[in-house]
């Protein structure tokens, strides 16, 4: 797999979770704002507001169906649902050989139905409300049809670390907004209910809690709650068997290495804090862990790369699985070199190359080398016979040469 391809499939983890979670956020807001349980309540502060803050915007200026409008339909704003899946459509198009056809398919169809403003009606007071429901079930479909059309390799091992990677990151960005700090007064149950509305889980913590929906008990369950696929901990636990696949050497992995003492600290976390106790400050220290470990992961497994818009270059190659080269395509690609810089053929390598490493058209003598090797049957080649069909293509080549 090449570093670039498995760069791709990260952001297009990223992007999705991205976009579903803020069309979760987007409709919880709505409904809350609708029945007059946000910013109206005392000691309410996940509202519009809270959620632009989210992603880095101040202005609290804005009304909130402006606000909520862009943070759906607005290509401009990098936060909104629309530019995430056009950037989750642009990264599905780069890897297209290696996603499947539905799944592409179910990208597509999403990333042209939300251009032009959307679907007729989106554009009424509850146009935010219409378009988080469309994000929401489209982004549930396209997960479910790469669960069940991908194989489980190093390709899905990418996508789903990526996916992973953002949920905590918003869960954590939802906890230390709507979550009070210091010495501030507990909030309403409106602001619980917010908030487990925002990421989904309110009948998940109606059957696991017993206690009432109240900011603390909801903040650990969020954090974690290991039974709840969405929590802190359970992504964690998650992102560590995924790298821990895909790496070749997980004993040595620094993001490997990063994320299980992540998910120890978070489950020592569970058992000493009492209840009642702060959460923010894990919350922060958290998301910085996170921050960490997604440089950790751009250092070892994309050559460096770092943020979503950026490509890769001038990098160092990275593996995924144990590299695999077979001695008579080296041979041959000595013997044909013809004062060209030397680049042994690697027949059904697993390589991460960077993108200024891929592949250049080889020479048609050293292309004769490849198509050996890639026939797989050179290790059941008897040294006699090796030495036969060595002096034939040196033969061949001489006669292509001239």
């Amino acid at each position: 797999m090449l570093a670039r391809i498995a760069h791709e499939l990260y952001w297009l983890g990223r992007n999705l979770a991205r976009a579903e979670f803020t069309a979760r956020a987007v409709e919880a807001v709505f409904q809350a704002e609708l029945q007059g349980t946000s910013d109206a309540a005392p000691g309410v502060s996940f509202g519009s507001g809270g959620l632009l803050a989210m992603f880095g915007d101040v202005d609290e200026s804005q009304h909130s169906s402006q606000a909520l409008g862009q943070l759906t339909l607005d290509a401009g704003r990098p936060g909104s649902m629309l530019a995430s899946i056009e950037r989750a459509r642009e990264g599905a198009r780069t890897v297209r050989d290696v996603i499947s056809a539905e799944m592409w398919e179910a990208i597509n169809t999403t990333a042209l139905g939300l251009r032009g403003g959307g679907q007729p009606g989106w554009t009424a007071p509850a146009g935010p409300y219409l378009a988080s429901q469309y994000v929401k079930e489209r982004t549930a479909l396209i997960w479910g049809v790469a669960n069940r059309t991908m194989l489980r390799d190093e390709a899905k091992c990418f996508l789903d670390a990526g996916g992973l990677i953002e949920i905590s990151d918003m869960v954590l960005r939802m906890l230390r907004i709507a979550m009070p700090s210091g010495d501030a007064a507990a909030p309403a149950d409106g602001q619980a209910l917010i908030l487990l509305q925002a990421v989904g889980g309110f009948h998940a913590y109606l059957r696991a809690v017993t206690a009432p929906p109240n900011a603390h008990p909801v903040a650990r369950f969020l954090l974690f709650e290991r039974a709840y696929p969405d929590s802190v901990a359970a992504c964690v636990d998650s992102l560590n068997e995924v790298f821990t696949m895909a790496d070749a050497g997980p004993r040595n992995s620094k993001p490997v290495l990063r994320v299980s003492r992540l998910a120890a600290d978070l489950d020592f976390q569970r058992r000493a804090l009492p209840d009642g106790a702060e959460l923010t400050e894990i919350c922060k220290q958290t998301q910085q862990e996170l921050a960490r470990i997604d440089q950790d992961v751009a250092e070892r497994y994309f050559a460096g790369a770092e943020g979503d818009a950026e490509k890769l270059a001038g990098a160092d190659v990275m593996f995924v699985r144990e590299r695999f080269t077979d001695s008579i395509g080296q041979s041959l690609g000595a013997w044909a070199e013809d004062g060209r810089a030397k680049r042994s053929p690697a027949p059904r390598s697993r390589q991460l190359f960077a993108s200024s490493d891929l592949p250049k058209p080889l020479p048609r003598s050293q292309q004769v080398g490849n198509l050996i090797c890639r026939n797989g049957f050179a290790e059941q080649i008897s040294l006699s016979l090796r030495t036969s069909i060595f002096l034939q293509t040196a033969a061949l080549i001489v006669i292509l040469d001239t």
